[in-house]
């Protein structure tokens, strides 16, 4: 083999490599959660103060949503059990849909704090936003034990 044939072997062998691994990435689901305050009008002409919850399907596959909640600074997971809107929680998302879950504010029976981190489970365990993952396992982690010890 000459010198040109090997470069181009080696070429086309990273090109392939890069292909295939981005496609592959690609194909892993992603999930997106975000939070806005916002008002709901109502058919009596009224508005009432209400929490959205958007969350988003940025991959390629369906994924089923089985649990939302919230983190509050300094505090332990908890899920709100008065969704209104779109049939609540489970759900399943497709790719590039997505589910907003509305709170009024003058139902919630606590206040849910501006910095709290929002949160959703999927069906195999997963959480997203991935990037609090660890923190999350970890503080039911330790609710199990403080509760196994009471």
């Amino acid at each position: 083999m000459r010198g040109w044939q090997v470069g181009l072997a080696v070429y086309a062998a990273t090109v392939a490599t890069f292909v295939a691994i981005r496609e592959l990435l690609s194909d892993l689901p992603q999930v997106l959660v975000k939070r806005f305050h916002t008002r709901v009008h109502g058919s009596d002409g009224g508005t009432r103060d209400a929490l959205s919850v958007d969350i988003a399907n940025a991959g390629r596959r369906p994924v089923s949503i089985t649990d939302v909640g919230y983190i509050p600074r300094g505090g332990w997971a908890a899920s709100p059990a008065k969704w209104i809107w779109e049939g609540g929680v489970p759900f399943t998302i497709g790719e590039g849909e997505y589910r907003s879950l509305l709170l009024y504010k003058d139902e919630l029976d606590q206040q849910i704090p501006d910095d709290a981190i929002w949160y959703a489970r999927d069906s195999i365990g997963r959480w997203w936003p991935r990037r609090e993952r660890l923190r999350i396992r970890w503080r039911r982690r330790m609710a199990k034990r403080s509760t196994k010890r009471a």
